[in-house]
């Protein structure tokens, strides 16, 4: 795409805006239904953002596509009272085009040593169980680090 600069004063057309603003901007969308009724005749290289699916597309020339996998983390805290497991349901911000992949680590603040096991993972949510594999159940802290890519 071509590129200008202009000087103090000068004139910016409407040529100049659609070929030098306009269609070298992300248009920001809430879903790909919007984008399709704003966008009728989309050119090769156009991007749009989604914001309820958090998705950047772009047009190849016969359909919009993501850019990039979309990708979701966080930080779950467990406290732990007199026992060695616990679960808990976490729920993404935006789902998922399709089931994403979810791992997650485990880290205690004290001696004992914890396994954070993922199950039942949807385009939506995950469980997240983390169990004690060393040491006495007791008082624990445990923090769990996720990260979902899909």
């Amino acid at each position: 795409m071509p590129s200008k600069v202009w000087t103090s004063g000068e004139l910016v057309t409407a040529a100049d805006q659609n070929v030098y603003l306009q269609q070298q901007v992300i248009a920001t969308f809430a879903d790909a239904a919007a984008r399709d009724a704003a966008i009728p005749a989309p050119l090769v290289g156009m991007h749009a953002y989604l914001t309820g699916s958090e998705v950047l597309t772009v047009y190849t020339g016969s359909s919009w596509t993501p850019t990039a996998r979309a990708m979701r983390f966080g930080v779950h805290t467990f406290q732990l009272t007199d026992s060695s497991e616990a679960t808990t349901t976490i729920t993404f911000g935006a789902a998922f085009p399709s089931t994403p992949v979810v791992v997650a680590t485990a880290r205690p603040f004290s001696a004992r040593r914890y396994l954070a096991t993922i199950t039942s993972v949807s385009a939506t949510s995950f469980s997240l169980w983390v169990t004690e594999v060393s040491g006495a159940p007791g008082s624990n802290t445990v923090e769990t680090q996720w990260i979902a890519i899909g």
